[in-house]
């Protein structure tokens, strides 16, 4: 046995003295330069490309096997014009030799310096990429004819499935290995890395420039730190930037899992292409990959950006379907968010987009998506819901919102001269000093022009003699297709735009939706409203709004509405009730101060078919009522104080004697809708002493009104009021005064009133004939206030 070890050993030692012999034979004797040729002209066989080593190489053995080579270049095809498809100044690997033996793998460096690939797609299409071989002439005159040299052609032939050893299609996916021989890399680095994609067809150019990347010791199951950092480069669009990002991952033994810990990415870029002409990202997380299960965990996420902060969690499961479980949380302040990203905000408050934020949790996956427990804020509102979308084929909505209170008028955008878009400015009270007192205005209608739309005359003219031109309606656009025509081609023309497109409607079809939106407080151009309740449902092209009520102006309206576009045209209705609306709130909100008290009452139902205005309108059919009760106009009086007291002892005895507003007990009256014209015929005022009726239309679709109204007084004539022209610019015809001093020019004896007739002798007498200013006429101060009235 002694003998048999003796032997082996000598065997072993002689083995490894002619390892060690050969080994410095190769160093000594073996010059790798002289096999740059050789080594060029096989990678020119095998990639078609023309290799030039304009660098040494050197090899090394023992203790590392190491390989370096100096400057490296790869040829473009002929095509591209030349130029290089790639080119490095030094690259090198050192392997220890020894350790292989037991299959350990122990890399002391790869290093790569000055690499650049050029990456081109041509105008014609083509791509440097793609390596064709060098066949030989048989090969290649086979290759053209498609079959291979001295066999017979190829026919068509399915490809075989790969099967198991029982037979069956093996569909199984291919696992990480168990065991991997150990790995070690004490350092892996790419310094100077230039990678440039170019496409001739569209004239665009991407790079990566001066990429670096570099790694400490590269162990399986150990902890590794990655960086890398590069500039980014595009020309179109135009934009350029700074990346840096870090990591420290972990590689298992068995390749089953990935693990990175410590990542952060760090973003500054410039460019048209982002908002504001620049973008600086922070973000940072940690998260790994279980190969097995294929679930990606992100254990952490956040992100900053314009001013914005982001934080997620999740696990996104790839078993089969995809599908993503996690959370989602975004904070900012939306007046910095908004100048970062280039939008210079001015509200109506300056104090508003101050603090948002908003959370939820999502569930997706390739047929649905759901968002619960949302929650939210903006400056001082709260909000919460939740939504769900399955179907995305057919899309099925449900959707839930509740907000605390919201006032959108503080959002309004200020327009240059300080106020807020769609602001509705109070209605100017241009009554003067001396109105306000009942009495005839001094200046004349050549210094003060009339711009109510009513003309006052003397004498025998009438209103009609004396029109404004400025108030002549609108000329009528000739009728089209035999419908009437209609004010103005601008009008037609906004009028046929649609609501909605072809497109659009035939995918509304397909929806499926139930939202509800709850609302405690909303207020909106100084419309304030509480406990608003809007849900609104989809299904097979019909869509229904109810209910949708609120509280407002200290009563409440309930509506449901209803667009059915399963045809051609829509076909709408709308149902609408109004109870108990005061309008002293009304007129305060619209007008800037109280004009009217008293309690509306409004109920109507409307329907109409088409998907323009103009359609809306000309098949608009429908009937409704509405009343105003216990009310008055505040600031007129249509029988002043002054012909109260003169006419108290008369039968006129019981007229309101309230300062300075004119009492009614109620205003009301209904109206049916046909093809777009509102008539009624039955309005009606009732107040103490003074009674009112009208009748008349007033025609939506073609712009115009004619409505014809008589107001009675206790003991005076009959007031009769017209209202004509266009609807957007209606005319208002009566001359109260002049019809009152014509009417009562000889009721002087009847009604002692003073300066009601022309004898003023008595007064004369009285102030020992001295001649002194008439008093006014009341008379007058009563046609002033009917004015008043119809100029509310």
């Amino acid at each position: 046995m002694v003998k048999f070890f003796k032997v082996f050993g000598s065997i072993i030692g002689a083995c490894l003295l002619i390892v060690a012999v050969g080994t410095v034979a190769l160093v000594t004797l073996v010059d790798p330069n002289d096999y740059k040729n050789r080594i060029a002209e096989e990678v020119r066989k095998r990639t078609g490309r023309t290799v030039e080593f304009t660098g040494d190489i050197s090899l090394s053995y023992f203790p590392w096997l190491g390989l370096e080579t100096g400057p490296v270049r790869m040829a473009n095809p002929d095509s591209f014009g030349g130029g290089d498809f790639m080119s490095l100044d030094r690259a090198g690997i050192q392997i220890k030799l020894m350790p292989l033996l037991k299959k350990d793998v122990q890399v002391s460096f790869v290093t790569v310096e000055g690499l650049k690939l050029n990456f081109i797609r041509n105008a014609k299409g083509e791509v440097n990429w793609e390596f064709t071989p060098e066949l030989p002439a048989p090969a290649a005159a086979a290759a053209a004819s498609g079959t291979a040299p001295g066999a017979a052609p190829k026919t068509s032939q399915a490809p075989q499935a790969i099967k198991d050893a029982d037979g069956f299609a093996d569909n199984t996916v291919a696992t990480p290995l168990e065991t991997l021989p150990a790995l070690l890399v004490d350092s892996f680095a790419i310094t100077r890395a230039d990678i440039t994609f170019t496409d001739e067809q569209t004239g665009t150019t991407r790079a990566l420039k001066d990429l670096s990347l570099a790694t400490s010791a590269i162990t399986l199951g150990k902890p590794v730190d990655l960086t890398i950092k590069t500039k980014v480069e595009s020309n179109i669009p135009r934009m350029e930037s700074d990346v840096d990002f870090h990591t420290t991952f972990m590689l298992a033994h068995d390749l089953t899992r990935i693990e990175l810990d410590n990542q952060t990415l760090n973003v500054d870029a410039k460019g048209n292409t982002f908002p504001g002409g620049s973008l600086s990202l922070r973000q940072q997380g940690a998260m790994s990959y279980d190969l097995m299960q294929q679930i990606f965990n992100v254990r952490s996420f956040s992100a900053n950006a314009y001013d914005a902060d982001l934080s997620a969690s999740g696990k996104l499961s790839l078993a089969e379907a995809p599908m993503f479980h996690g959370k989602v949380a975004v904070e900012c302040t939306l007046r910095d968010t908004f100048k970062a990203l280039g939008l210079e905000l001015k509200t109506a408050d300056a104090s508003v987009l101050d603090k948002a934020a908003l959370s939820f949790t999502i569930a997706a996956s390739p047929v649905q998506v759901a968002l619960s427990n949302i929650n939210g804020t903006l400056d001082d509102t709260n909000f919460s819901g939740a939504v769900r979308i399955r179907q995305f084929a057919r899309p099925e909505i449900k959707a839930e919102l509740a907000v605390t209170a919201l006032d959108a008028d503080r959002y309004m955008p200020l327009t240059t001269d300080g106020k807020t878009e769609n602001e509705t400015p109070p209605a100017k009270d241009n009554t003067s000093e001396a109105d306000k007192n009942n009495a005839p205005a001094q200046n004349s209608t050549a210094d003060k022009p009339d711009t109510s739309g009513k003309t006052a005359t003397s004498g025998s003219g009438t209103a009609k003699d004396n029109k404004p031109a400025a108030a002549q309606p609108a000329k009528a656009a000739p009728a089209q297709s035999g419908k009437p025509a209609v004010a103005g081609e601008a009008d037609k023309a906004a009028g046929e735009e649609p609501f909605i497109s072809a497109e659009a409607r035939k995918a509304l079809r397909k929806l499926l939706l139930d939202a509800s939106l709850k609302v405690g407080a909303f207020t909106v151009q100084k419309v304030y409203l509480t406990d608003m309740d809007i849900k609104v449902t989809a299904k097979d092209g019909i869509f229904k709004v109810s209910p949708c009520s609120a509280n407002l102006f200290e009563g409440r309206y309930d509506a449901d509405i209803t667009a059915d576009i399963r045809n051609k045209d829509t076909r709408s209705s709308v149902s609408l009730n109004a109870k108990n609306l005061q309008v002293a709130p009304i007129t305060a909100t619209f007008m800037g101060d109280p004009r009217a008290t008293g309690t509306a009452n409004w109920q109507t139902n409307l329907y109409a078919t088409g998907d323009t205005v103009q359609e809306v309108l000309s098949t608009l059919n429908g009937k409704g009522s509405f009343s105003v009760t216990d009310g008055a106009v505040l600031g007129v009086q249509i029988v002043p104080d002054k012909v109260k007291g003169e006419i108290r002892n008369s039968k006129v005895d019981k007229a309101d004697d309230s300062l300075r507003k004119q009492s009614f007990e109620r205003l009301s009256g209904t109206y049916v809708v046909r093809s777009g014209r509102v008539t009624n015929k039955d309005l009606a005022l009732v107040a103490p002493n003074i009674k009112g009726s009208g009748a008349g239309y007033a025609d939506l679709y073609q712009d115009k009104v004619d409505f014809k109204a008589v107001v009675r007084i206790t003991g005076l004539p009959k007031i009769p009021v017209t209202v004509t022209g266009a609807l957007s610019a209606p005319l208002y015809e009566f001359d109260a005064r002049a019809l009152l001093k014509a009417t009562f020019s000889n009721l002087g004896d009847l009604l002692p009133i003073p300066g009601l007739t022309g004898d003023d002798a008595g007064t004369k007498k009285q102030n020992g004939g001295k001649d002194e200013k008439k008093p006014k006429n009341p008379l007058e101060q009563l046609g002033k206030g009917l004015q008043q009235l119809f100029q509310q």
